[in-house]
């Protein structure tokens, strides 16, 4: 928490320092829209009924959103989550729903660029990349071609890499044109290799993927955009290259903490690599929920929707999931399900009947 907390104040100048500035607020917000929906759904909407309870909602919200991509759809199933739980209360959900869509919408309305197909498929182009390296002969030929004008089979049996669409795309020889062009065209001949060749599809699926649901998935020390520890985390083609630029600019990699502190910061980095990856921690989430749902109690939903829908976007659109950064949120939702399942009583978290009451006046 501390490290998430340090890297979402502290800019930091590396390769993907961006990202982890984000995903590390975007951690935090996550983390914070856990109480505010506990305490949503216990008062039955009263939170929203003062303009300060109705501020932290609108706030983490829209903080939630804004920081991740992927994030809007997760922010609709959850604003009809708190509608439905506040209804006693609609027109004062629906305004505050109104609200964080304005804010959450409208920058990237103003900001909006046309974004490349490759950045939406990249699950598609997996499955292509796995079924041409190892079954290509059953592929419809209609489909084939249109693989082909993408980029030619012998390149992508080369660059073709099981967990990480980035080779693929990141290739000289990748036709990122002709895919912005014929994106419906690609999905299509897509849908009908799908069912010409399902096995290899969903093998390919499931390599890709394996780090989201695996029970064993890789720990967080396995790749380099989970830890942040060097100037260039990942290895593109020039990264000598970009080592030198950046210590020309002045850039060092190492640690710039005060000597005392730097034996803790290691230890805390060691600690870090050692995490498990977020397959492991979505196995005791959804045993959490079984847990719940075996005591009848429902609090999971406000506890576990919004990393589960975060998960669920990525098992269908991740270009890669071995960063452990794209679901971060999940090592402090497991222990607060955890803690609230084991350490409360079911009637701390259901609305009161005084709310129920009301509502069915």
């Amino acid at each position: 928490m501390s490290v998430i907390t340090y890297c979402a104040l502290m800019p930091l100048v590396a390769d993907y320092s961006f990202a982890v500035v984000k995903d590390s607020a975007f951690s935090l917000f996550a983390t914070a829209l856990i109480p505010v929906l506990l305490a949503v759904r216990a008062g039955a909407g009263r939170l929203l009924s003062a303009r300060r309870g109705t501020a932290v909602v609108v706030v983490v919200l829209a903080g939630f959103a804004l920081m991740r991509s992927n994030a809007l759809p997760v922010v609709l199933v959850i604003l009809a989550l708190v509608v439905w739980w506040s209804r006693a209360r609609l027109r004062r959900a629906l305004a505050v729903g109104a609200v964080v869509l304005i804010v959450v919408v409208t920058p990237s309305a103003l900001t909006a660029r046309s974004q490349h197909a490759e950045e939406a498929v990249g699950i598609p182009l997996q499955t292509v990349g796995y079924t041409l390296t190892h079954d290509a002969d059953c592929l419809p030929p209609a489909s084939r071609q249109v693989f082909d004008n993408v980029l030619a089979p012998e390149t992508w049996r080369q660059v073709y890499r099981p967990s990480s669409v980035d080779p693929v795309k990141d290739s000289p020889a990748f036709n990122g044109a002709y895919l912005d062009a014929h994106r419906g065209q690609f999905l299509s001949a897509w849908g009908r290799a799908l069912v010409a060749c399902p096995r290899p599809f969903v093998t390919g699926f499931l390599i890709h993927t394996a780090n989201l649901w695996r029970f064993d998935a890789d720990p967080v020390g396995t790749d380099g955009q989970s830890r942040f520890i060097s100037v260039v985390s990942n290895h593109p083609a020039d990264r000598d290259e970009l080592i030198r630029t950046y210590a020309r600019a002045g850039v060092v990699n190492h640690s710039l903490l005060p000597g005392p502190l730097r034996p803790v910061a290691g230890a805390a980095v060691r600690a870090m690599e050692l995490t498990p990856g977020p397959g492991t921690w979505m196995w005791v989430a959804a045993l959490s929920v079984v847990g719940f749902i075996y005591a009848g109690r429902r609090e999971w939903v406000a506890i576990y929707a919004p990393v589960l829908l975060v998960w669920a976007t990525l098992m269908v659109a991740a270009p890669t999931v071995t960063p452990f950064r794209y679901m971060a949120p999940l090592i402090m939702a497991v222990p607060i399900g955890l803690a609230v399942l084991l350490g409360t009583d079911r009637t701390a978290w259901e609305p009161a009947p005084s709310a129920s009451n009301n509502h069915k006046r």
